[in-house]
C-alpha cells in the first residue's frame, strides 16, 4: 500500500494516496514501533499533508517518521535523509526557507553518510538545499553549490571514473551566508582523475 501511495502521489492522485497510507497508519498497533514501513507511511502522509497545505500535520507526520528513522541508527539513514528533506519542503513550502536549508542540510549529511555526491538521492538533495539557499538570499552558496553539482553531472555524462571521495563545498552545507565558495573549474571529457574540491 506504502508504494501504491507513491505511485498516485507521483500522479496527482491526492485523495487515494492519503487513502492508501492511511490503510498502512490504520494498522500502526500490530507494526514495531520502529518498522521502516511505519517510516515510510508517516513521510507519505506528510507529503499529503503538504500538497493540502496542512503544515501543521504534515510537520507532525513528518517529525514522527524523522524518530522511527533515527533510532534505527545506520540502517535508517536512507530514510531519515528522506524524511527530512520532507520537513524541509514542509518549511519551503510555507515560505520558512531559513528552517528548510537547516533541514536540508541535516538531510544532506544523513544521506552523504551512505551515498556517493554523484548519486541521483544525494543530487537531488543538493539540488533541493541550493533552491533553499537561493530563497534565503544565500545566493553565493547557491550557486557554488549548483556549479558543484553541475560539475559533476558534466564527469558522469562525459563518462569520467571518479576515485576517491568527492566532496561537497563546507561553505554552502556548513557555514555562514557570508562566506564564498571556490567554485570547481569544468573538467574536461577525457580526465579521468579525482574531483575535489578544497576547503572541506
Amino acid at each position: 500500500l506504502n508504494l501504491l501511495g507513491d505511485v498516485v502521489l507521483a500522479e496527482g492522485n491526492v485523495p487515494r494516496a492519503d487513502s492508501a497510507y492511511g490503510a498502512v497508519l490504520a494498522r500502526r498497533a500490530e507494526l514495531p514501533a520502529t518498522d521502516p514501513e511505519l517510516s515510510h507511511t508517516l513521510n507519505g502522509l506528510a507529503r499529503v499533508r503538504r500538497r493540502e497545505r496542512r503544515y501543521a500535520e504534515a510537520e507532525s507526520f513528518a517529525r514522527q517518521a524523522i524518530a522511527i528513522d533515527g533510532a534505527r541508527g545506520r540502517n535508517g539513514l536512507a530514510d531519515l535523509a528522506r524524511s527530512t528533506k520532507t520537513l524541509g519542503s514542509i518549511f519551503a513550502a510555507e515560505g520558512d526557507n531559513r528552517r528548510a536549508v537547516a533541514y536540508f542540510r541535516d538531510a544532506l549529511s544523513a544521506i552523504r553518510a551512505i551515498r556517493p555526491d554523484e548519486h541521483p538521492e544525494t543530487a537531488a538533495t543538493i539540488l533541493d538545499l541550493a533552491a533553499a539557499l537561493n530563497n534565503a538570499g544565500e545566493r553565493a552558496a547557491a550557486d557554488s553549490l549548483l556549479r558543484y553539482e553541475l560539475t559533476l553531472q558534466q564527469r558522469l555524462m562525459a563518462g569520467a571514473v571518479l576515485s576517491g571521495t568527492v566532496s561537497i563545498p563546507a561553505t554552502a552545507a556548513t557555514k555562514s551566508a557570508d562566506e564564498v565558495i571556490t567554485p570547481v573549474q569544468p573538467v574536461q571529457a577525457v580526465e579521468a582523475v579525482p574531483l575535489k574540491l578544497e576547503g572541506v
